[in-house]
């Protein structure tokens, strides 16, 4: 409410009213007021003139007056939306694919990576992989994500050589709090013998079969009872249970079960590159 508080009769209170600040404004831009009279104007906040988007608005109310006293009046104006449309919001699957150790010449290795708008508008960005030709990546190099959809890729690991391998993907979108994303990539690629199964010695293990857990127990121990008695002469014989003598002699036999008790309770040293590997 503005008053025109003047004790003169003839005097009139002249009022401009000017609002600045996106989704703020003003029912009316001035006023006149005889003495002794009052009058109102409205301030209002239009959501939509935001687009509706969440967040924190500011503006201000300016007031000038033929009043000597009161020439200019400055009011801050504030709004928040809260139930709105939220920005763009990018949330990625992982921070590092670790591919461990893989053997050279075997089938490839994949890792799953996903780029998801968890915000309101559209989430439009880029996916990008430099470093080691031993990583590829497949998915959509540009995307346009609406809320809630999801861009797919998979990174493919084929090392070619015995060494450490590196890799970055760089994902670049319009989310104004994480404009660029990086995730690394890392892998090494080994030969067949550096899977071997050893203790913390350096000793071979040989009773190591199913690859679980760390040590050598009962699940190896139920897989080597299935094979006891065969030999190379059956179909579906394996000889990796023919440990004894070393290269094996045809056959699963007690000489292979002695072997096997020696190893039975040990744990293996490299059992999670083995694993690793094997994925």
């Amino acid at each position: 409410m503005v008053t025109n508080d003047a004790e003169d009769e003839s005097s009139v209170l002249s009022i401009s009213i000017t609002v600045e600040g996106l989704g703020f404004e003003s029912n009316a831009d001035g006023l006149t007021l005889d003495s002794g009279t009052s009058s109102t104007f409205e301030v209002s906040f239009a959501a939509v003139d935001v687009g509706n988007l969440n967040g924190s608005y500011t503006g201000t109310l300016t007031i000038r007056t033929n009043d000597p006293d009161n020439r200019k009046i400055i009011i801050p104006l504030s709004a928040d939306i809260t139930e709105g449309i939220s920005q763009p919001d990018i949330e990625v699957s992982a921070s590092v694919l670790s591919f461990g150790q893989r053997v050279i010449g075997a089938v490839s290795a994949e890792r799953a990576l996903s780029v998801t708008n968890i915000g309101g508008l559209p989430l439009t960005g880029s996916v990008d992989l430099s470093g080691d030709a031993a990583f590829t990546i497949l998915g959509a190099a540009d995307f346009v994500l609406e809320e809630g959809d999801i861009s797919d890729y998979v990174v493919t690991y084929t090392p070619t050589a015995v060494e450490d391998n590196s890799a970055t993907i760089t994902i670049t979108s319009d989310d104004a709090n994480q404009p660029t994303i990086e995730v690394e990539v890392t892998g090494k690629g080994v030969v067949a013998l550096a899977l071997i199964p050893k203790d913390g010695d350096g000793n071979i293990i040989l009773g190591w079969f199913t690859r679980g857990g760390t040590q050598v127990g009962f699940d190896d121990f139920f897989a080597f009872a299935d094979n006891f008695g065969s030999d190379d002469t059956q179909e579906g014989f394996d000889p990796k249970y023919d440990i004894a003598p070393a290269g094996g002699d045809g056959s699963v036999n007690f000489d292979d079960f002695f072997k096997f008790a020696d190893d039975f309770g040990k744990t293996v040293a490299n059992a999670s590159d083995i694993q690793d590997a094997l994925q």
